[in-house]
């Protein structure tokens, strides 16, 4: 027995007008400001993506080495 989930959700109401309503200049300077924003977030992520791969890759070690303190 398959349960259906609905995807769609009832707009949030909005507190500033639609990105229509908005002069062309101000659309782009947002455009550039959300994508310096989510580049600064995506480099965050990936560093702390690698700090915590190599994090785990010196536990499988510990883990595969049977002579080591761990178990």
């Amino acid at each position: 027995m398959e349960m259906e989930f609905s995807s769609s959700r009832p707009a949030s109401p909005r507190s500033t007008p639609p990105r229509s309503a908005y002069p062309p200049a101000m659309q782009t300077k947002e455009v550039c400001d959300t994508r310096r924003m989510l580049e600064q977030r995506l480099e965050i992520l990936r560093a702390q993506h690698d700090e915590a791969y190599a994090y785990l890759c010196h536990i499988e070690e510990k883990f595969q080495d049977t002579t080591s303190e761990f178990y």
